[in-house]
């Protein structure tokens, strides 16, 4: 393989970890100048570049799966099992007047990922609270930090802080130590909010399907029957999370009715909430234009569903065939699509020329205006608008727009990790307001 070749490979590699899909990647490099058959040709070789010993390895798997079935007498095939952090709340209402040492045994039992406290502190004097196992001692709330603080007369009010402790790894299960330390103030909490690791088994795993981006006029109505649009075999509760200056969204039932107020390009994310836990659909795109008012109602195609296999030895035997037809079959109609769709030599030759003539603009970053795939991306725009900024009422605005998103995104099924970073964030800019 070439250098220019390897650089192309490693880029296109580059592109799919940041979560770009292969068609927008192919789009990408007909963009820096690449013919359509030569990037049609690429993406083909990089989807359907899997081994032989892959195939087989997925045969192994399937085959140890059947048997699997056959020695415990499980008959459902279609279960998948669920790993996501589940939020607990222990209301403790104890008041602390000197400096102290408490043990917590959580209501729940298992090893906690993450620990929040609410509650106040009463007095001017200074105090902070600390979480202490097997000597780790993690700050959660410092009375210093006026980023967490809501301060009424003589009272600072704290909310779901965690200053060190939104993020815990390795912490074991409780009991576990809480430290006092203040001088001149009483600390009063009143609930103690922790994530625990939940694993379950479900029939149909609760996800959102892509959600296609809309062209409309301004004024008009659209509707979403989010129902065709989310996969879930509970009771779910649906949300959005839309730029308030360009869309008025309500969401009754099932249905989201977005109202659009002026032209251009706006976003909206649509949330399904089951239980404590969320769920977030793509970034859906609306484009409102000139034109008459219209009003439309928009429709997915759920597929979803599980099914039985009886406990016989027959059936067990044909299902294994239809297995192993399948792994035989797929790369064969593989290779004869990649037979009659890759470009001939001398055109993949040309291809490796342009790829050294455009190594360059290949290492330039995408455009800003780049549609967002995630809301952490969402969070990141927010903050690309707030440091490009002029006016301090203008950085307030977004501020306020940046909270809400991260009010969101706490209450989301996010990596504690990630929701450590923008915490760090948000106070880095509400000291650039003071």
């Amino acid at each position: 393989m070439s250098k220019a070749t390897r650089q192309l490979m490693t880029y296109i590699n580059d592109r799919i970890k940041k979560g770009h899909s292969l068609h927008g990647i192919e789009k990408e490099l007909i963009k820096q100048g690449y013919p359509k058959h030569v990037a049609e040709g690429i993406i083909l070789h990089v989807k359907y570049r899997k081994n032989t010993f892959q195939l087989f390895g997925l045969l192994i798997l399937a085959i140890l799966f059947v048997a699997g079935i056959s020695i415990t007498g499980s008959g459902v095939i279609g279960m998948a099992t669920v790993n996501y952090a589940r939020t607990y709340s222990d209301t403790v209402n104890i008041v602390v007047e000197n400096p102290d040492t408490l043990t917590w045994n959580p209501s729940q039992e298992g090893a906690i990922v993450s620990l929040l406290l609410t509650g106040h502190f009463r007095g001017n004097g200074s105090a902070m609270v600390s979480l202490q196992k097997e000597g780790e001692e993690l700050t959660i709330i410092d009375s210093y930090n006026e980023f967490l603080l809501k301060t009424f007369e003589d009272t600072r009010y704290f909310e779901l802080a965690c200053e060190e402790t939104c993020s815990l790894e390795n912490m074991g299960e409780g009991p576990y130590s809480l430290v006092f330390d203040f001088n001149g103030a009483v600390v009063e909490l009143t609930t103690i909010n922790y994530d625990l690791i939940v694993t379950e088994d479900v029939s149909v795993v609760p996800e959102f399907i892509t959600i296609p981006s809309q062209i409309t006029t301004e004024d008009s109505t659209l509707s979403f029957d989010l129902s065709t649009f989310f996969t879930s075999s509970a009771e779910v509760v649906y949300n959005a999370l839309a730029e308030e200056q360009f869309l008025d969204v309500s969401v009754e039932g099932d249905i989201a009715t977005v109202n659009t107020k002026r032209i251009g390009k706006s976003y909206v994310y649509f949330i399904g909430e089951i239980e404590d836990r969320q769920y977030i659909s793509n970034l859906v795109e609306i484009d409102v234009q000139e034109g008459p008012v219209s009003q439309r109602l928009i429709t997915g195609e759920i597929k979803s569903g599980t099914f039985e296999v009886k406990q016989t030895f027959w059936e067990i035997f044909l299902f294994m065939l239809l297995i192993l037809f399948l792994v035989i079959f797929i790369p064969i109609f593989i290779r004869s699509v990649r037979r009659r769709h890759l470009p001939k030599k001398h055109t993949i030759k040309k291809a490796v020329k342009v790829v050294k003539e455009t190594v360059d603009e290949l290492k330039k970053p995408m455009p800003k205006k780049e549609a967002r795939s995630s809301l952490l991306d969402l969070f990141y725009e927010q903050c690309d608008k707030f440091e490009e900024a002029e006016s301090r009422k203008e950085k307030e605005r977004i501020y306020s727009r940046l909270r809400k998103i991260y009010t969101t995104i706490m209450k989301s099924s996010l990596r504690m990790k990630d929701k450590k970073v923008l915490y760090t964030k948000l106070e880095e800019y509400y000291k650039d307001l003071q």
